[in-house]
Formats: C-alpha cells, sequence, structure tokens
C-alpha cells in the first residue's frame, strides 16, 4: 500500500486479500491461514482508523533513539497528542508481539509434527516441549503487551511537568509557561506578548460578564422589589376595603335595630293612648248613665 492510500484503497486491498485467504491452496496449514488473517486484520484496523495510522507512522517515522547518559534529566512529553499517538503506538507493538509469539508457537508445533514423532498418537517429550514453549511465549506477550499498556497509563495520569527548574533558560521558561496557560484555558499563545494581551482580554471579559451578572441581580432584585410593594399595597388597600365594608354593614344593622326600637315604641305609645281613650269615653258613658238614674228617681 502506498503511503497516501485512501480509505476506499485499504478497503478494497483488504477484501482481496482476505478472499485470497479464504481460498486455501493445496497443502497449506489452516493455522498459516488462521494467522495471516490475524495479521491482515490488525493492519487494516490500524490503516483504517485515523489516530492508530498516524500513531504508526509515528513509529514508523521515529529514528533510532540516541543512548542518555546516566543522571541526565529526560525531557518529558507534555503534547496531549503525542501522548495518544505513542499509546497507540505502544498498543501496536504489544498487538504484533502477542501475534509474533503465536506464530513461532505454530511453528514449532508444525516443526515438531513434521518429524514424525507423534505418529501414533502417543504421548512424546517433543510434544511436552512444544506445548511447554507455546505457552511460555504466550505468556511472556501477554505480560510485555500488559506492562506497556500499564507504562501508557501511568504516562497519561500523571501529566506534563509544570515546575520551572532554576537553570532553565529565557526560551525553555517560556515555552513552560506558554504550555501551563494552554493546558489551562485550551488557547495556545505564540509568545509571552501575545499571552499576556490574551490574559487582559480573558480578564476583560471576566469583568464584563461579572458586571452584566450583578446588573442582572440587580435588576432581578429591583423587581422584586417592586413586586413585593405592589403586593402590600393591594393587600393593605384590601385590608382598608374589607374593614370599611364591615364597619358599613355594622352601622347599617345599627341604623335597622334603632329603626325596630322606635317603631315598637311608637306603636306602644299609639295602643296606650287607644286605651287611655276607650277608658275614658267609657268613665263618661258611666257618668251619664249614673246622672239619667239620678234625675229619673228625681
Amino acid at each position: 500500500m502506498a503511503p497516501d492510500a485512501s480509505d476506499a484503497d485499504i478497503r478494497t486491498a483488504y477484501e482481496r486479500r482476505c478472499e485470497a485467504l479464504n481460498t486455501a491452496a493445496p497443502g497449506e496449514v489452516p493455522a498459516d491461514r488462521d494467522l495471516q488473517r490475524k495479521v491482515l486484520t490488525l493492519a487494516f484496523r490500524t490503516l483504517a482508523s485515523p489516530t492508530e495510522r498516524a500513531a504508526y507512522n509515528a513509529r514508523m517515522s521515529t529514528p533510532p533513539s540516541v543512548p542518555v547518559p546516566a543522571l541526565s534529566l529526560v525531557p518529558m512529553e507534555t503534547d496531549p497528542d503525542a501522548l495518544a499517538l505513542k499509546a497507540e503506538a505502544l498498543t501496536l507493538r504489544a498487538e504484533a508481539m502477542s501475534l509474533r509469539a503465536e506464530a513461532m508457537s505454530m511453528r514449532g508445533g508444525r516443526t515438531l509434527a513434521a518429524g514424525g514423532f507423534a505418529a501414533d498418537h502417543g504421548h512424546s517429550p517433543l510434544n511436552d516441549t512444544a506445548s511447554l514453549l507455546r505457552k511460555v511465549l504466550t505468556v511472556l506477550g501477554t505480560l510485555l503487551a500488559i506492562a506497556l499498556v500499564a507504562r501508557v497509563l501511568v504516562m497519561l495520569l500523571a501529566g506534563p511537568s509544570k515546575p520551572v527548574a532554576p537553570g532553565m533558560d529565557n526560551d525553555a521558561r517560556e515555552k513552560v509557561v506558554l504550555q501551563d496557560y494552554y493546558q489551562t484555558y485550551g488557547v495556545r499563545p505564540a509568545n509571552l506578548a501575545e499571552m499576556e494581551l490574551m490574559e487582559a482580554e480573558r480578564r476583560r471579559k471576566e469583568r464584563s460578564t461579572q458586571e452584566a451578572r450583578n446588573a442582572e441581580r440587580d435588576k432581578a432584585r429591583a423587581a422584586d422589589a417592586e413586586r413585593r410593594a405592589a403586593e402590600d399595597t393591594r393587600r393593605r388597600a384590601d385590608e382598608v376595603s374589607a374593614r370599611l365594608h364591615a364597619e358599613e354593614q355594622a352601622f347599617k344593622e345599627r341604623m335597622r335595630r334603632e329603626d325596630e326600637l322606635a317603631e315598637r315604641d311608637k306603636r306602644a305609645k299609639q295602643e296606650r293612648q287607644e286605651r287611655a281613650e276607650r277608658d275614658e269615653s267609657r268613665r263618661a258613658r258611666q257618668q251619664e248613665a249614673e246622672w239619667r238614674q239620678v234625675l229619673r228617681s228625681n
């Protein structure tokens, strides 16, 4: 495959190779075909994923590391993208070593089987040796993969080192400060001057945002105070109206009772007057009758 092959070219080549593997050649061992299929699947997954492909290219393009003298400080990679690529490369390396161990165990088993030592399916020391070798290689590959993954996890969890060494020059200090600013705010300035401008702009925006929040809070408080004042005024008006209505009803009730008493007194006075007039009329008639009796007697 070309280094700049597209995803369609990679998939086409993968499918064509799979069809070729599915067609078994005469005398081909199934274990070899399985191993080739696993290697082909690993290669397709690596090239189809942009992250794993970048990690693989970075791994293949990395020059041999120069031995570091004893007691020297090795700078730690601080770019998250570089750490991710390195993690992918280590993972691919672990998988490749596991496949290599499996291939070696398969080759060892086929070599021992070709010698005819198990023609009668009996027990043989060579068979035990091949099985033990296969197990040892598998365990070693698994342990190596686990160790590489653990190392990557430790590197990712540890994070970049932020302290600045006392003997560091100005360029190194500037890089550390810019990297720290990038990790804190997610923006990578070009130099310290730009970082200061960006920091001033960020603080200005924070002040503007805080002032807007304070104004909004004051506006909400004023609206709430106005609403409470309106509610209090309405409540007092309702109380005054209720009190006036109660006093009006009480006045009407008092006037009604006074009218009833006056009417009752009037009727009683009229009845007394009528009774007195009847009594007076009765006495007058009695006197008239007595006088007539006296006159008749004479």
